[in-house]
């Protein structure tokens, strides 16, 4: 039984409250026919939808209605997209537990040749007869009709009529009508409207005497609107908007793409840009090295971080140093020397053995393919003799043996200019074992040194088997013990740190000479690795042409000089070498502190600069296109509801809720966004491609930095979920500024 005390309704025009309803109370029986009359605005349809849960009353409160009504309204309420047949079966999808038989309703309402037309093709009177059908199949204790013979003659009128009173034997059929005439005198009880009062309401008992009783197992529960009825309606939805959703689907396509390719750089990791770079260059080893955090500059590693490196990666030392040598064979030289790059120092070669042997003696060199080649290429054009990988092998190259020619992946390419330098570390390469390395220094080299609590390099330390320029010995021996040092006559007080008038006096004194380790250029506290006051024998005094501060040392503290205090050593690029590519060992060694080294380290560094600085101008053109797609979204759904009002008020008639109605629209959004996310997913790859394109034509030796990130598509996931979220906003402001009634009627 439906109760309403003291309803009222009042809505707002100009500023001025206008009653609609004013309050009062009714009861409705649990079955007979309730006419409601009045002229047009008396407030009929108000209490109609009132007391059917349609709509909320300003004041008062109605028991009983919740989900036991269900309505007729005056344009037949059926979806336009579906065939008569489809609508049935929708609506039977909705209530389930139901169990009406169709075909006897059909055949009771005289429709059963119109299961395979549109509402568009059904006449006034089947429209409201279908109307019927439909709430006969929710099957609820009351039946709502709201004006069901406006649009329809007198004869059709009079058969609606007719069909409602039958329904009205066994549940409550509540009829809102201004055709009084043809509905009184099947009215089991008659409410008068006026202004939106109740002035009059009277049973006519003659009729009401003859009400049958019938009982029936009404339902009274909410609609099961799933995915599925979800997906069924947002299909027949979309297509009155597919201009927009289109607009939308492309602006969106557009604008993640956009975001995706700056967010793949700024999640963009060293380890993976040193990966896509060496996998491009097809590069058979990874070099590192230490590097400044901010600057990236190249730093020396110290003796025990060298050794710790080379011991836990099983890796070969690498040192950056250019060195033409001359090839012999048989007693016939290349006039052309072939330049080295970068050596590698091993006991053996580690990479992939050509021809020859992979140990290194002392005497030997393990040549790279591109060395060999470029011999075997300058011997037959001068010798017209044909060699082979393997004829290179015993042969001289400078003071070397060629002990073995091993892999670099060169594969007869010549290199841009531009990435020319990063050809040759790659390529024009050798490996030569430690004691040969150490053979191989220069007896004299610039130190790093303290002098009056600044740092200077104007200081030069000589091995005992090489002597500065113009060297005169004027006092004491040059036969040099470990822990003895030569010192210059001209500042041997400086050196020493103390004046004397007579620098002979020096000779068998102990001076502190202060050596700074320096991790780069220039030499200040700042890069100042370590400041080492060592104790030295002044073993003798002598003079020379050279403008620079001198000092000679025996061999053995030479080394250890040369190697810790040496600018020649601080700055050059050194550092360890792995064979392989693999993306899990740059990020193990990257990890333990390290950074990229390799061959095209430069091209890589000025590549990303460069996509750092046009990631600017891509942020920005993404920050349009989402506002763009924003906008486009917002008018997709305004369009979207504004052209389905018709559809949402049938749902909303069927007891859909509002939040319900919502999920249509939803997952209209969430398709395009999937699809969107699909296509980006995909596109990444060309976009990717054309990237690394990009930068290899703009930036002078560009390389490919540009990969696929998992980061930047769990971001665009994210961004996704914020244009649902505030899809789902607008939507429910949309749907929830209007109520039902107006979604009913179409009122926009």
């Amino acid at each position: 039984m439906i109760k309403a005390k003291n309803i009222s309704k009042t809505y707002k025009k100009k500023r001025q409250n206008i009653y609609a309803l004013k309050p009062c109370s009714i009861t409705l029986p649990d079955k007979g026919f309730l006419l409601i009359v009045g002229e047009t605005g008396s407030g009929k349809s108000t209490l109609l939808s009132i007391l059917g849960g349609m709509q909320k009353p300003d004041s008062g409160e109605v028991t009983g209605a919740q989900n036991s009504v269900a309505f007729v309204f005056q344009n037949s309420m059926l979806l336009e997209e579906m065939t008569l047949r489809e609508n049935i079966v929708f609506v039977n999808t909705l209530y389930p537990d139901v169990g009406a038989n169709t075909d006897e309703l059909l055949d009771k309402f005289g429709l059963s040749h119109r299961l395979n037309n549109y509402p568009n093709e059904l006449s006034g009177g089947e429209k409201q007869r279908a109307a019927l059908l439909i709430a006969m199949l929710e099957n609820k204790p009351a039946i709502f009709a709201d004006e069901p013979t406006g649009n329809l003659d007198g004869e059709h009128s009079k058969a609606i009529a007719n069909l409602l009173k039958e329904l009205s034997l066994s549940r409550l059929v509540v009829v809102v009508t201004h055709d009084a005439d043809v509905f009184t005198e099947l009215a089991d009880r008659l409410i008068v409207m006026s202004s939106g009062s109740i002035e009059e309401d009277k049973c006519s008992v003659d009729i009401k005497g003859t009400t049958a009783e019938k009982h029936l197992n009404f339902v009274s529960e909410t609609p099961r609107f799933g995915i599925k009825q979800t997906v069924a309606v947002a299909a027949s939805v979309v297509k009155k908007s597919k201009t927009r959703f289109i607009l939308l689907t492309v602006s969106l396509l557009l604008a993640f793409l956009c975001v995706l390719s700056f967010t793949n750089n700024i999640f963009s990791r060293a380890e993976n840009r040193m990966y896509n770079v060496l996998s491009s260059q097809n590069a058979v080893c990874m070099d590192f090295v230490k590097a400044d955090s901010e600057s990236l500059q190249p730093l020396k590693m110290t003796n025990s971080e060298l050794e710790y490196y080379l011991d836990k990666y099983d890796a070969a030392y690498f040192i950056d140093e250019s060195l033409s040598l001359p090839f012999a064979k048989d007693g016939n030289e290349l006039i052309e020397k072939v330049l080295i790059e970068r050596f590698y120092v091993h006991e053996e070669c580690n990479m992939q053995i050509l021809a020859g042997a992979a140990d290194l003696a002392d005497d030997n060199i393990a040549i790279s393919d591109y060395i060999a080649a470029q011999i075997i290429d300058n011997y037959l054009l001068l010798y017209g003799e044909q060699l082979s990988y393997a004829d290179l092998i015993g042969q001289t190259f400078g003071v070397y043996t060629i002990s073995a020619v091993y892999s670099t992946a060169y594969d007869g390419s010549v290199p841009s200019e531009g990435m020319l330098e990063a050809f040759n570390l790659q390529h024009c390469t050798a490996y030569i074992n430690y004691n040969r390395f150490i053979s191989r220094i220069v007896g004299s080299t610039q130190v790093n040194y303290k002098i009056n609590d600044s740092y200077s390099n104007f200081v030069l330390a000589y091995s005992e088997g090489e002597s500065p320029f113009g060297y005169e010995l004027l006092y004491g021996s040059d036969e040099l013990a470990e822990g003895e040092v030569l010192l210059p006559e001209d500042g041997a007080y400086i050196l020493a740190g103390r004046e004397v008038e007579n620098v002979a006096d020096l000779v068998g004194t102990q001076v502190t000479l202060s050596f700074a380790e320096m991790s780069a250029f220039p030499a200040n506290q700042e890069h100042l690795i370590s400041l080492s006051d060592k104790q030295y024998t002044v073993a003798g005094i002598y003079s020379s042409g050279v403008s620079y501060l001198t000092l000679v040392v025996s061999d053995e503290d030479y080394l250890d000089i040369y190697f810790k205090y040496s600018t020649q050593f601080t700055d050059t690029t050194a550092g360890i070498s792995i064979p392989g590519c693999n993306l899990s060992t740059i990020e193990a060694v990257y990890a333990d502190g390290l950074a990229d080294g390799s061959f095209a380290s430069d091209n890589a560094l000025n590549t990303y600069r460069w996509l750092q600085t046009s990631t600017i101008i891509v942020e920005f053109v993404s920050l349009v296109l989402i506002l763009i797609s924003f906008f486009l979204l917002a008018s997709f759904i305004n369009d979207s509801v504004a052209k389905n009002l018709r559809t949402m008020g049938v749902l909303r008639a069927l007891g859909v809720s509002t939040t319900k109605m919502a999920g249509i629209y939803i997952l209209q959004c969430a398709i395009c966004f999937f699809a969107v996310f699909v296509m980006v997913a995909i596109l990444q790859v060309l976009l990717i491609f054309a990237w690394n394109i990009l930068l290899a034509a703009v930036v002078d030796g560009g390389v490919p930095i540009v990969y696929y990130g998992w980061q930047a598509l769990l971001l665009m996931a994210g961004v996704i979920v914020a244009y649902l979220l505030f899809a789902y906003v607008i939507i429910i402001a949309k749907l929830r500024r209007r109520s039902s009634i107006d979604l009913v009627y179409e009122r926009y």
